[in-house]
């Protein structure tokens, strides 16, 4: 995305219960998108 131009990306984590945060997912992804 950066290499296109962007200077930010959305990202949404979905999940099968979706009224639970997803806190264990969004863990996971952390060092990858910080």
């Amino acid at each position: 995305h950066r290499d296109a131009g962007a200077d930010h990306v959305c990202v949404q984590v979905l999940t099968a219960h979706p009224a639970e945060f997803p806190i264990e997912q969004w863990r996971a992804l952390a060092p990858a998108i910080v």
